[in-house]
């Protein structure tokens, strides 16, 4: 039988992202770049064929978790045993619908969407101003855009 796979987290939408409890194996969206930015191969063209997996999903070039392994959704890229990669498919759980960005940061962002005042480290060290730290790293208020 071709039963599909149950959508286990809160958030779950298989077409929009993927459950990380799950390692993403349910996500059937159609991104299909790494997250490097390389496109993916079709899975026609890879060792792991949509007949080797008929319940993964392996579509065109589609993003996809086929073994269930540790991590995430991810693709090939090249024919080499290496030349694979992640893909940057949301993690559903991780949703942030309605989140204030005054107040918090998603995770599923990597807290890019973050613009509150917060000024100290999770030890309670004093944050560098972004005007100070051009040494550092060169990024000011204007690289990053409210």
């Amino acid at each position: 039988c071709d039963v599909p796979p149950c959508n286990a987290c809160k958030y779950s939408n298989f077409e929009k992202c993927g459950c990380r409890e799950g390692n993403q194996a349910d996500y059937r969206g159609s991104i299909h770049t790494t997250a490097g930015g390389k496109e993916c191969l079709n899975w026609k063209d890879t060792i792991l064929t949509p007949e080797a997996f008929p319940r993964a999903g392996l579509e065109e070039n589609y993003c996809r978790n086929p073994e269930n392994t540790d991590g995430q959704a991810w693709c090939y890229f090249g024919q080499g045993v290496d030349d694979w990669d992640y893909c940057d498919v949301p993690f559903c759980d991780e949703e942030c619908e309605n989140a204030n960005p005054e107040t918090c940061g998603c995770r599923n962002s990597e807290q890019r969407d973050y613009r509150g005042t917060i000024n100290t480290t999770a030890d309670g060290t004093e944050c560098m101003r972004w005007e100070d730290a051009y040494w550092y790293a060169p990024y000011t208020p204007e690289d990053f855009p409210l």
